[in-house]
């Protein structure tokens, strides 16, 4: 069985669009724990 060495090319669109997808995930990580925290009790210390 033969195996394609790939090349690791990488352009400027492909890193954008790394930087783009990891954001997304941290927005939505955030969102996540942003619905999962109980801000009055947070808010009721200051």
């Amino acid at each position: 069985m033969g195996f394609k060495n790939m090349k690791t090319n990488l352009t400027f669109t492909d890193i954008s669009i790394f930087n783009t997808m990891e954001k997304n995930r941290a927005i939505q990580r955030m969102e996540e724990i942003n619905r999962v925290v109980d801000w009055s009790r947070i808010e009721a210390c200051f």
